[in-house]
């Protein structure tokens, strides 16, 4: 049996695009009623989420991701479009979001303006996503082969979770190399 693969960068752009456009969303309607307070609040949590996810964390975790790519197995099959992002909006986008729309209210109690920072921290978190692929697809122009991930849950870059391409697909006549993307 195959095992089956997905790309990272797609994984990446996915979750991204998800988490942006409910940060988004939310950060309209947020804004909407024109309060300075809760558009500074918007800035500070997409400052803080962009720092704190980037800056402290995500860089040096795509980084050493990449750095670490290990060979595909002999036998890998990429894993259709349509399951990668089935799965990463059911399985990471969509818990993110429900979290963050669901404990602004909560967390209001205590917090003044939480929607707003929330809203802000979503919009960062999709910011650094998007970041984490563009780091990824220069890799794989740099090496001339995708970045693949095994298909499950957890967090999109790991230090053990990418693979490189095999350079002969199986699909294709062995003196033909292997684009590197699609």
């Amino acid at each position: 049996m195959a095992a089956r693969l997905a790309h990272a960068a797609l994984e990446l752009r996915v979750a991204a695009s998800a988490t942006l456009a409910v940060g988004v969303l939310r950060s309209a309607e947020i804004l909407s009623a024109a309060d300075v307070r809760e558009a500074r609040a918007l800035g500070i949590g997409l400052l803080v989420s962009v720092v704190a996810l980037w800056g402290l964390w995500g860089a040096r975790v795509v980084r050493v991701a990449i750095r670490l790519a290990m060979p595909a197995r002999a036998r890998w099959q990429p894993e259709a479009t349509t399951a990668t992002v089935t799965r990463v909006l059911v399985l990471q986008a969509i818990p993110l979001c429900a979290l963050a729309v669901v404990a602004a209210p909560v967390a209001d109690r205590w917090v003044d303006n939480a929607a707003a920072l929330g809203a802000g921290a979503l919009i960062g978190a999709g910011l650094t996503a998007l970041m984490g692929a563009v780091r990824v697809t220069r890799a794989e122009r740099a090496r001339g082969r995708r970045l693949l991930r095994e298909p499950r849950w957890g967090a999109l870059m790991r230090r053990s979770s990418l693979y490189l391409e095999p350079i002969g697909l199986s699909d294709r006549p062995s003196t033909t190399p292997a684009a590197p993307w699609p």
